[in-house]
């Protein structure tokens, strides 16, 4: 009798496990359709009159047997792929950092893959989906020793690149018009993000508040004593109780001229970490116009918190910080549509209107309790959990502290202890030159002003 309980019992409990995988296939499979519905609404006549174009080119290559993949599984790659090869017939498949959509097949067909694909699969020619990340992703592939071809489809895009030229890779990559600087020399701009270091170094020598430069201003002072060439902004970091230290210092010894800004009830700046910015200037992001914040030229100043010595919980806890980040960005920033149709409005934004349903408090507070998980305790670990990189950043803490000291610009300024190790955790084959200093890198600014505020500034 024990035993037909038994027995019956590990059916009931299979079926319950076969159903929730088929749910699961389920709920997958509609929210990949109702991306690639979202997607041909906000970026369908984004492609429309390119989609020729790039038809002619895949044929081409699919009649050479190229094999050609897409990098970026999100909205604008949904749509590209729904105006170009909605049967999946010329692109083999689409590669996405994200693990949750990695195994997953979109709406038109093509399978979802991690990076490594074209380690195994012999790729000849790889179309990145957004500008935005077009130089992170292009030096991921350098770093895995990928040689194919690599293109910025939102370059071909704006430009008009026809089939021929992108198939001979023989058209010329300059600057667009809404990448440059209106007017002023990066140099102009390096001046002024130079006085801003001096009185962040003036307070933090004053108060006794260690700091050291980061990412890639790091790099910069390594490889060039200065900034990396085309670098539009200075990166700082220090420990998470120094950080607070900082701000509550900051708030009221800066000079005149200079200002701290951080998130804050009634201004709508979403990034996790504070800036310091200069008054009367303006360098405004493109996608950032919007909103209730200042924009003035800034340098970031990031807090470290402590992270597990474990790489799987270094990982769960990176993901979880990612996701909530993502929410408040999301819950921030809509989408830029402009339709006459409330519905395709509300359907291009609808994670915008959803998550006003949640107070940014609670998210800030989440957030928080995110980044200070591990603070309590001496790990030896530190990490960036505010980076936009989309990998783990940790570090030994002694690599970081007591800081050394290199020249950048104009005079020696804090750098982490080991550098090279610094280096090595953040950019891998940190000598080798990046894309950003091979002059691969778009500004992509509203407006830029060395001597006012920005006029349509809400903040």
């Amino acid at each position: 009798m024990g035993k037909r309980i038994l027995s019956g019992f590990r059916i009931r409990r299979g079926w319950s496990i076969e159903m929730k995988e088929i749910f699961l296939q389920i709920k997958t499979g509609c929210m990949n359709y109702y991306k690639n519905f979202q997607a041909k609404i906000q970026f369908g006549e984004y492609y429309k009159d390119f989609s020729h174009e790039m038809i002619l080119l895949l044929k081409k290559y699919k009649k050479e047997g190229k094999r050609v993949v897409v990098w970026g599984g999100g909205l604008k790659g949904n749509a590209f792929l729904s105006a170009v090869d909605a049967r999946a017939k010329y692109i083999e498949a689409v590669i996405d950092m994200k693990p949750s959509l990695q195994g997953t097949v979109l709406a038109t067909g093509h399978k979802v893959v991690g990076k490594e694909y074209v380690l195994v699969h012999p790729i000849d020619v790889v179309f990145i989906m957004s500008e935005l990340h077009f130089v992170e992703n292009y030096f991921t592939l350098e770093k895995m020793g990928y040689k194919g071809a690599v293109f910025d489809v939102d370059y071909l895009v704006k430009h008009k690149i026809n089939c021929r030229q992108i198939y001979k890779n023989n058209f010329k990559q300059v600057d667009l018009n809404d990448d440059k600087l209106f007017g002023y020399d990066l140099s102009e701009i390096h001046e002024k993000l130079l006085e801003i270091l001096e009185e962040v170094d003036r307070i933090c020598r004053k108060y006794n508040i260690p700091y050291f430069l980061e990412a890639g201003s790091a790099l910069g002072a390594y490889r060039y004593k200065g900034f990396l060439p085309c670098d539009d902004d200075i990166d700082i970091a220090m420990m998470r109780q120094d950080y607070e230290r900082f701000l509550k210092i900051a708030k009221n010894h800066l000079k005149a001229g200079f200002l701290l800004q951080k998130m804050e009830k009634g201004s709508e700046y979403l990034y996790p970490f504070a800036q310091i910015v200069m008054d009367n200037t303006c360098f405004v992001r493109e996608e950032f116009k919007n909103l209730k914040m200042h924009m003035g030229i800034h340098i970031d100043v990031a807090p470290l918190d402590t992270i597990s010595a474990d790489p799987k919980e270094q990982t769960e806890q990176f993901e979880k910080v990612r996701k909530i980040t993502k929410l408040i960005r999301n819950r921030t920033l809509p989408e830029q549509f402009q339709s006459r149709n409330p519905l395709k409005c509300f359907i291009v934004n609808s994670k915008y209107y959803l998550l006003h349903l949640i107070p940014m408090e609670l998210l800030k507070k989440k957030q928080m309790q995110e980044f200070t998980r591990y603070n309590h305790l001496d790990t030896g670990y530190v990490g960036d959990l505010c980076t936009h990189y989309k990998k783990v950043i940790a570090f030994k803490k002694e690599s970081l502290l007591p800081v050394a000291s290199m020249q950048f610009e104009n005079r020696e300024y804090p750098v982490p202890r080991d550098i090279e190790a610094y280096l090595g955790e953040i950019y891998g084959e940190y000598k080798k030159l990046s894309p950003r200093e091979k002059g691969s890198v778009k500004y992509n600014l509203a407006a830029v002003s060395l001597e006012e505020n920005y006029k349509k500034q809400r903040y």
